[in-house]
């Protein structure tokens, strides 16, 4: 996986708690989407699985570490399914009472957190509260939010922060040339990984296209049906756009300078709306 530095401070409350033999039988690691969460999981479990890995920082070698290892399962959802479903959950709870294959520490990534069904969620809280041995289990979610409050307050939460904007956009254009960065913050809200994702996609450029379309319509330059086929063609992901709009007219609206509206710069003109 490539450098990400706003995961250090997470990467270093693992440690201390590694070191002070505190480590808790559940972790929540949590923020939006577009910030590592998965990859650094899986590079947690593979620490816990083997501490000397901390050491050396290599988050691809461990994640091959994880993956291979018989004491890590990864659940998620079955193929061509959003829910996580109780068997699933019941089927993991059962691996984490057998005895570990080397001697040490079972260890479970549950990823989207918050697509557990349920009645899935009921079942992983019979193991939140009586965790066999000395197993751990690492919950990832965008949306802790969604988990019921008797999950949330069995897990002890890690909260992976965002980068400070220009941090984000410094790293950005380490990464590759873009279009326009800056708009893939604003669009992804702020998350470097998802803004990557987007301009490798051709996410960006689309969103930027629909933009232009909300800009046009309130100008009576085209009609909705005109720019009907981009957005279908853009999926429910294009409400992400819409919301981005909506809040920066907001901004506008509450006296917020133009100079510091992102859209505004684009040549979308919000005074219109």
């Amino acid at each position: 996986m490539m450098e990400t530095p706003w995961l250090e401070e997470c990467k270093t409350q693992v440690a201390k708690a590694l070191q002070q033999d505190r480590v808790p039988h559940a972790w929540l690691i949590t923020g939006v989407r577009g910030l590592g969460k998965v990859e650094f999981a899986r590079f947690v479990s593979a620490v816990l699985l083997r501490e000397s890995l901390l050491e050396t920082g290599d988050w691809t070698a461990a994640g091959e570490f994880a993956d291979g290892h018989p004491d890590f399962e990864e659940l998620t959802p079955a193929d061509g399914k959003a829910s996580i479903s109780v068997d699933q959950v019941r089927g993991l709870s059962r691996s984490l009472t057998l005895k570990s294959h080397q001697g040490q520490r079972k260890v479970a990534l549950l990823y989207p957190a918050e697509a557990m069904t349920h009645s899935a969620a009921n079942s992983l809280l019979k193991t939140l509260e009586e965790p066999p041995g000395d197993s751990v289990l690492i919950l990832v979610s965008d949306h802790w939010s969604k988990l019921p409050a008797t999950v949330l307050s069995r897990c002890q939460r890690l909260l992976v922060s965002k980068p400070a904007p220009t941090d984000a956009l410094q790293w950005l254009v380490a990464q590759e040339d873009g279009p326009n960065w800056e708009l893939a913050l604003r669009l992804t809200q702020g998350a470097p990984l998802e803004a990557l994702k987007w301009h490798r996609q051709g996410r960006l450029e689309l969103a930027l296209s629909l933009l232009k379309d909300v800009a046009k319509i309130i100008r009576g330059e085209i009609s909705p049906s005109q720019s009907a086929p981009r957005w279908e063609k853009a999926g429910p992901w294009s409400l992400v756009c819409l919301e981005a709009w909506a809040q920066e007219g907001i901004k506008l609206k509450s006296g917020v300078p133009e100079s510091e509206l992102g859209l505004n710069a684009l040549g979308l003109d919000l005074q219109e709306l």
